[in-house]
């Protein structure tokens, strides 16, 4: 990834969906400002990962965001329109740890940084690669400096087209009316019909 320009074409903010329930300190700006999504370019080598020349390049914003009163984790919420797949993401913050969960809240994996740098302040700034591949995900923020408090620097959400995603070419099927077309005539024409239904299918999506 490093060795390749990150100064690619973006996408509309429409894209991606990005939301948390802390906040921001930074007047005016908030977590979509520290957000970028992008196509994905290639396979990603995580030793050779450089997040910080990545969020410059981007030019993500910095934001610290402060803990509400009745909330305790810090929760990032990530969504993306029905026409791409959600493949890697990249967090540069100051969190050590980031846990990942899925469309539905089920947990799914929990990721160590890779690298960090310190900041002119002493600020930490610790580095997350994350695989997934999924339209909606939330990442769960922990152990950072302060509980009170945490800076957000960059967050790269690499895209995949809907198009190109290899688990999309039947789309969403209606069993109950395959098993009905089971049922109603012989084999040999039901095949058919089934067929012909999921290509039906196939078109509506496209």
């Amino acid at each position: 990834m490093t060795d390749e320009p990150a100064n690619c074409t973006t996408h509309h903010t429409n894209t991606v969906k990005v939301k948390c329930d802390w906040q921001s300190n930074v007047c005016g700006m908030d977590i979509e400002d520290c957000v970028v999504s992008s196509p994905k370019q290639s396979e990603t080598d995580a030793s050779k990962l450089d997040v910080l020349q990545l969020i410059t390049e981007f030019d993500c914003k910095g934001v610290n965001f402060e803990k509400p009163e009745h909330l305790n984790d810090f929760f990032i919420n990530i969504n993306c329109d029905p026409m791409h797949v959600i493949n890697t993401i990249v967090v540069c913050s100051e969190a050590r740890i980031i846990e990942l969960f899925g469309k539905t809240g089920e947990y799914v994996s929990i990721h160590q940084s890779l690298d960090h740098d310190v900041l002119s302040d002493g600020v930490k700034m610790f580095s997350h690669l994350i695989p997934i591949n999924s339209t909606e995900c939330a990442l769960k923020l922990k152990q950072y400096n302060n509980s009170d408090f945490v800076w957000i620097f960059g967050i790269i959400i690499y895209l995949t087209d809907m198009k190109e995603h290899p688990n999309t070419f039947l789309g969403p099927i209606n069993m109950q009316n395959v098993q009905n077309l089971l049922e109603s005539k012989p084999l040999d024409l039901n095949a058919f019909k089934i067929i012909f239904y999921v290509k039906s299918e196939r078109i509506k999506i496209n």
